[in-house]
């Protein structure tokens, strides 16, 4: 197997010897698989191809591409970089921040598909240390013995000549049900899925956990449907992971060859989630929402709303938005000016901020400064209202919740800030000089 490693937004090389390149085969199996990926998951020139805005995996036949978020502009980090994507999945709620998976391989420098099986191997192994689900399968026998009820037609319809047996009807609590047959197709198709010897070894162990069970080809859709009782719930994330990776499969893609694999997330989605569920964690008191509510920034000439909007992220409290942000996935050069913001998100925050008569407004961007936590970038002020827009940095390599103090304060999980030497009074900074007016793309 072949694991190429690439970063967002970076262009590779198709044929020849360069390292890193793509053979002519591997970008015409990427070109079949394209109309089933993302709309603008990949980009392509001559002779060169890149992936934008979504990271994750794509597995074709024997060759793995890794994609991995873009951190820096200067050098990439790939361990950083898959780790902090791992850790975004695990705030985000895609994937459980649970002491299973990678950890009990070694894996933690493993390539990201490994890592997303071995979680979900650890997961179910998890569960079955609890029991596994169990149903009442109907059963209709003919038996020399009444059990459960007699099945009268058909006592009269197959057994009128034989007088010594009993038609009879009953249930049976069994584990051969649709939710075990489903999951072991789902461990047997991530088995196929991955060259590591300890992770095959491993997901046949668990695999043998469930015995006997019928061998099916469910559907993402099937899965989704199934109903969990109060006693099982506990399953349900396992089941919705069980569904994401049957959607990711693409089996018509590779004519003759193992079907494809991609399990790709944007990144702008992702970014949006784990600020939220980070905010979430921390601001106890308040009411934290995404892309709602909507409101309207204006009305037609029949008087019906036009011009939705909606934030990405909205902080309220009692029901009244208190601070309105929109995340965005991508570095920022402070050398440029203004911070490289666009006048476009600009005007986007203005109309926010009027609209939802809220006074204080941010951009929300990633940072790898190291320092942790929230870090004010840069601040301004709309005139004549008044209104700061702040644009704050999310600092991605430190694993510190996050935290608006709405009385003035950037604060921690636990604590304020003492380990930041600026005092981050984000809403009580005056703007710098550069005025808003004077902002260009």
């Amino acid at each position: 197997m072949t694991v190429l490693t690439v970063i967002e937004h970076q262009w590779r090389p198709i044929g020849g010897s360069r390292p890193g390149s793509l053979s002519e085969p591997q970008a015409e199996a990427l070109e079949q698989l394209q109309p089933s990926l993302p709309a603008g998951a990949i980009e392509w020139r001559r002779r060169e191809v890149k992936f934008a805005q979504y990271c994750g995996v794509v597995q074709l036949g024997a060759l793995t591409l890794e994609v991995l978020p873009k951190l820096s502009r200067d050098h990439e980090d790939v361990v950083r970089s898959r780790n902090m994507l791992v850790r975004m999945l695990q705030a985000a709620g895609l994937f459980r921040a649970h002491a299973v998976g990678s950890a009990s391989l070694g894996l933690q420098n493993a390539h990201l598909l490994d890592w997303f099986i071995d979680h979900f191997r650890g997961q179910v192994q998890a569960q079955l240390r609890q029991g596994m689900i169990r149903r009442y399968v109907e059963h209709h026998e003919s038996l020399a013995y009444v059990r459960g009820r007699i099945d009268m037609p058909r006592q009269l319809r197959d057994n009128l000549l034989r007088p010594h047996v009993i038609a009879c009807r009953y249930e049976e609590l069994e584990h051969d049900n649709q939710y075990n047959q489903s999951l072991v197709a789902v461990l047997r198709m991530l088995r196929a899925h991955t060259h590591h010897p300890r992770l095959r070894h491993d997901l046949e162990e668990v695999i043998s956990h469930f015995g006997m069970v019928s061998e099916v080809q469910p559907t993402a859709e099937q899965i989704e449907r199934l109903p969990f009782r109060r006693m099982e719930e506990r399953w349900q994330p396992i089941f919705s992971q069980a569904a994401l990776f049957l959607r990711c499969l693409y089996p018509d893609v590779l004519s003759g060859d193992l079907p494809a694999l991609a399990l790709l997330f944007d990144m702008n989605v992702l970014f949006e989630k784990y600020v939220a569920a980070q905010l979430r964690r921390s601001m106890k008191g308040y009411q934290i929402t995404t892309q709602r509510p909507i409101r309207h920034l204006a009305v037609d000439s029949r008087d019906r709303p036009v011009f939705a909007l909606k934030p990405d992220i909205v902080v309220l409290n009692a029901g009244n938005p208190v601070f309105v942000a929109d995340t965005k996935w991508k570095l920022l050069d402070m050398e440029r000016r203004q911070s490289g913001v666009s006048r476009a998100d600009m005007h986007q925050m203005a109309a926010y901020a009027a609209r939802y008569n809220c006074d204080e407004v941010a951009l929300i961007y990633p940072i790898v400064s190291g320092a942790g936590g929230l870090q004010t970038l840069n601040q301004f002020r709309l005139q004549p209202t008044g209104v700061r827009i702040t644009v704050i940095g999310v600092d991605l390599k430190r694993e510190d919740r996050l935290m608006l103090s709405l009385d003035g304060e950037h604060r921690g999980p636990e604590r304020a800030w003492q380990s930041n030497t600026e005092v981050q009074h984000l809403f009580k900074q005056d703007a710098p000089s550069g005025a808003l007016n004077d902002l260009t793309d």
